[in-house]
């Protein structure tokens, strides 16, 4: 039953109709509109990518500026030689540890206001040594045993230790450059110079580009910790939250990839550093990316619902004045081949193949019921020929002469009840043939019963 509904749907003509509509203009329609709105993201990703790259690649190469310029610095102070004297032999007095500290902060002030950082600090290669300028700085003497100065003083190489706020020190992370230091003519180590950088410093060459709202820029190390967040330092100190991200950053200097932090989608950028194992990586939302596509898609399901009511009221206005008319006359198509002409077929005053239809199947049908009352007609003729014909074929005045013979031999012979029944078919014979009429009188067929009886 329901094979034979879907084949009698998909054989309708209004059906086919409203399919071909929809598969030539809106099908395609939709079609193009989806390829436009992914034609678009793409291309916006790709303009934006573009353009966070070159930021990227100008950071680095600022940032790289700087940091060269920054140990530049460094290796001035330490190329001072008061600085080298009064750490190759330590105070061996109260006095002269006075004199020692007062020089020592004397030099690094000077100094320091040549290095582009937010602090500078001079440790001595043994700071159990000088407790006086140690105190005055306001670093224990046990700092000798942290882990960041044992490993400063066992690395050849400067080294950067991140320092996360601590009460009664910072309030913020610094990012510190360490290096350390030896005598100028011998190689001895004098000592540890620590330059702190805070966000401060970083942000000048770590910014968002300010065109994306919640951009964020940030400096990690290989290991995935970071260094630096542009966003208020939230995820300064920990990993960062893309494992993958990491990954592909240790196998290519740069390159892109869409991640999810936090339970969105981030477009992520990074490149990799020259002189530091560190990256800088630019995280967007790409609701900030698809923004204006956004503004574009609303516009579109807009147009799209417009476009589809108005396709709507189309298939409706071809439904009603073309395919409803012509489905109508198929009805009456139908009832007409059953046998069934008792309807009435309205005229239309159209003046198009549908109103030449209408009417050209209502003469049709004229036609047909006169041809139907011809035939009725020519048949109800041929009966009434034919009975003349059997009319003339018999001659009545033969037959009544011939009975009337009978008769009266039959009176001859005395034979009276024979002639009676002569005389009684007789005048059955005339009531019968009624003189070639289709009608006859009620009392000729009272007399015809008589004779019969008779």
């Amino acid at each position: 039953m329901n094979k034979r509904v879907s084949l009698r749907l998909a054989s309708s003509f209004r059906n086919r109709m409203i399919l071909i509509f929809f598969m030539i203009i809106i099908v395609p329609f939709l079609l193009f509109a989806y390829y436009a709105h992914i034609k678009s993201i793409e291309g916006i990703s790709n303009a934006n990518l573009s353009m966070t790259n070159n930021y990227l690649l100008q950071a680095r190469k600022n940032f790289e500026i700087y940091l060269n310029a920054l140990n530049d610095q460094v290796n001035e102070l330490i190329g001072n030689k008061t600085l080298q004297d009064l750490l190759e032999t330590p105070p061996a007095s109260s006095s002269e540890a006075d004199i020692a500290t007062v020089n020592l902060l004397t030099v690094i002030y000077q100094k320091s206001a040549q290095i582009d950082a937010f602090r500078v600090r001079v440790y001595p290669i043994d700071p159990s040594k000088y407790p006086d300028y140690m105190s005055t700085i306001g670093e224990p003497a046990a700092v000798a045993r942290e882990e960041w100065f044992l490993h400063s003083v066992a690395t050849v190489s400067p080294t950067w230790q991140l320092f996360m706020p601590e009460k009664g020190k910072q309030d913020r992370p610094v990012l510190t450059y360490i290096k350390r230091f030896s005598g100028l003519y011998d190689q001895k180590l004098r000592g540890l110079i620590a330059t702190d950088l805070t966000e401060d410093q970083l942000k000048r060459y770590l910014s968002p580009t300010g065109q994306l709202i919640e951009q964020r820029i940030l400096l990690l190390e290989n290991t995935g910790k970071v260094l630096f967040d542009s966003s208020e330092n939230e995820w300064t100190g920990g990993g960062f939250p893309s494992s993958r991200l990491v990954k592909d950053i240790g196998q290519e200097r740069q390159g892109s990839r869409t991640i999810s932090l936090e339970g969105g989608k981030y477009l992520a950028s990074y490149v990799r550093m020259d002189s530091q194992p560190w990256a800088i990586v630019s995280v967007t939302p790409l609701k900030d990316l698809t923004g204006t596509i956004d503004e574009i898609n609303r516009v579109l399901v807009l147009f799209l619902i417009v476009y589809l009511l108005c396709c709507i009221g189309v298939v409706l206005y071809i439904t009603m004045y073309f395919t409803q008319p012509i489905a109508k006359l198929v009805r009456y198509m139908r009832r007409m081949e059953s046998g069934d002409f008792q309807f009435k077929l309205r005229g239309s005053s159209r003046k198009d193949e549908v109103g030449w239809l209408y009417r050209g199947f209502g003469s049709l049908v004229h036609k047909i019921e006169g041809l139907i009352d011809q035939a009725s007609k020519a048949e109800r003729q041929k009966k009434e020929l034919e009975f003349q014909v059997l009319s003339h074929q018999i001659n009545p005045h033969f037959l009544y002469n011939t009975l009337e013979s009978i008769r009266w031999k039959a009176e001859n012979h005395g034979r009276s009840d024979i002639g009676e029944m002569v005389s009684a078919l007789g005048n059955l014979l005339r009531l019968s043939l009624n003189q070639g009429k289709e009608i006859t009188t009620l009392g000729r067929e009272i007399e015809q019963v008589k004779a019969y009886v008779q």
